[in-house]
């Protein structure tokens, strides 16, 4: 069935960057599901590091839906090997599509919001923004 749905050659892609790179989440919680959706949410602030292990280059496409608890926007800073990019993000989602260039080492991309803190009494996490459908597809 994955042969079906992918060529050779796009399957040779994803197996060189899933046997070559790591991920590590900091300043995000624990990842959420229900029947429908996963999700993860973070603090004002967190990163997504990506450890490319080969010593080229390589080309993923970065999709997620961020979302905030509340309908007024708010901006999100994303920056990636010094580049910044703001968005305006609220309670309705706003989807983000990102081509990376991932050099050898370390790549982290940094985000950060001016959000207000999500209002959740009983929760003593300090929630700003919730990530869906994060996904990586190697290009």
């Amino acid at each position: 069935k994955v042969r079906r749905k992918y060529t050779l050659e796009e399957l040779d892609r994803w197996k060189t960057f899933v046997l070559n790179t790591t991920l590590q989440f900091d300043g995000f919680y624990q990842p959420e599901e229900n029947n429908l959706h996963k999700w993860i949410w973070s603090n004002s602030s967190s990163s997504i590091k990506i450890k490319n292990y080969l010593s080229n280059r390589q080309y993923i496409k970065l999709k997620m839906k961020i979302y905030t608890g509340y309908l007024d926007d708010s901006n999100l800073i994303v920056e990636l090997n010094g580049l910044k990019k703001m968005y305006k993000i609220n309670s309705e989602g706003l989807e983000i599509i990102m081509d990376i260039q991932l050099e050898s080492g370390e790549n982290i991309i940094k985000l950060s919001t001016d959000a207000e803190k999500i209002n959740a009494p009983n929760d003593l996490r300090e929630l700003y923004f919730r990530i869906e459908e994060l996904k990586l597809e190697s290009i």
